[in-house]
């Protein structure tokens, strides 16, 4: 779960350890991160924790189990955090945001308002909700932080995502796991940024230098809601496949999103960015997000999908009976638990699968 692990541990020591500024813990990809950095706030994503039995006393039985580990790290970290950032993507997260205003008041919390269209009034909705984050953001940490520091945060992020996408073609070409691959992502997302570019840029730069060992079996895409799960990751970097995209809010719905400047207004710029990234399944138009998967899935060449869903999510719930019905590859659907499943299981399945398609 955490980001303890050998390739992190040889080339992240510093953006791990180097937390500096109060910590704001940040959960949905649709959260500005720009505008916490900006405001003097150090952005690090709550993955939630492996033991969350806790919150069971807090949620009913059928709550979806990562933000149930949510509100355990929440409740543990309560004097490490020193402001809590949700958005409204699902009811979930609002029930999340209600119980952190219930159980957790000391601590300073905002949801953030996302609309689930994209178009000109959305964006410019969209503006407005996450302007009034940074100006929550400035009463809460103090500070004259402007649109200068936004611009700086924005430059400094777009180069951790661009650096992030090198990472994934490199991954494809056999230079770097699939696992390890998901352990940088998801180490860029609770680290120090400043400290983290530098050393991922080193990460690439003797990457490029190995030689590249590309698979030869199935060519793969990986889509799902919130996976963090190092398991899975490691049964699908073990097999003869190569996961040549993934569409997951850990992976490419987090870091493919440039934010390009616009009409000299940083928030618009950000708003345009953001609701045009990667879609979530939360948002209205489902066919267009089924589109956006077929496409990726004839432009890479891509033999099959696997689609896996953590419990209890409503959006992916019907979003995977309309992808299916669209698609004209194999889909193989993985529902999993949160930290919670038979590895044995979950690889004999999809042994099976590669199986009948390959």
């Amino acid at each position: 779960m955490g980001a303890d692990t050998d390739i992190i541990k040889k080339y992240f020591k510093k953006s791990l350890a180097g937390t500096k500024g109060p910590v704001i813990g940040w959960m949905c990809t649709y959260a500005p991160v720009e505008l916490m950095h900006a405001a003097g706030f150090m952005p690090r994503r709550i993955y939630g924790i492996e033991d969350f039995k806790k919150a069971d006393g807090y949620l009913p039985i059928n709550f979806c189990p990562y933000l149930k580990s949510s509100l355990a790290q929440l409740l543990k970290e309560k004097d490490i955090l020193a402001c809590a950032a949700f958005a409204n993507s699902c009811d979930g997260s609002r029930r999340l945001f209600d119980m952190s205003r219930e159980y957790l008041a000391r601590m300073p919390a905002y949801i953030i308002d996302v609309p689930r269209s994209v178009s000109v009034a959305s964006v410019d909705f969209y503006k407005k909700s996450i302007k009034k984050f940074f100006y929550f953001l400035k009463d809460t940490k103090g500070g004259k932080a402007g649109e200068e520091d936004i611009l700086v945060s924005i430059d400094l992020f777009n180069r951790i995502r661009k650096s992030l996408g090198d990472l994934k073609i490199l991954s494809v070409q056999g230079r770097l796991s699939f696992i390890d691959y998901c352990k940088v992502v998801r180490c860029s997302a609770v680290s120090d940024p400043v400290l983290f570019i530098e050393e991922l840029n080193r990460l690439l730069e003797a990457l490029s230098s190995n030689d590249s060992r590309q698979k030869d079996g199935a060519r793969l895409m990986l889509v799902g809601n919130f996976i963090n799960e190092d398991r899975l990751f490691k049964i699908l970097s073990e097999l003869d496949i190569n996961i040549v995209d993934d569409d997951l809010c850990t992976t490419k719905r987090y870091y493919d999103n440039k934010v390009v400047l616009e009409k000299e207004d940083v928030f618009y710029s950000l708003a345009k960015s953001y609701l045009g990234k990667p879609a979530c399944m939360r948002m209205s138009d489902m066919g267009a997000k089924v589109r956006t998967i077929k496409e990726a899935a004839s432009a890479k060449d891509i033999s099959a999908i696997i689609f896996a869903s953590l419990k209890f999510c409503d959006n992916t719930l019907y979003f995977y009976p309309l992808l299916k019905e669209e698609l004209d590859i194999p889909i193989l659907n993985i529902e999993l638990e949160y930290n919670n499943f038979s590895e044995g299981q979950v690889k004999t399945r999809i042994e099976a699968f590669l199986e009948m398609i390959w």
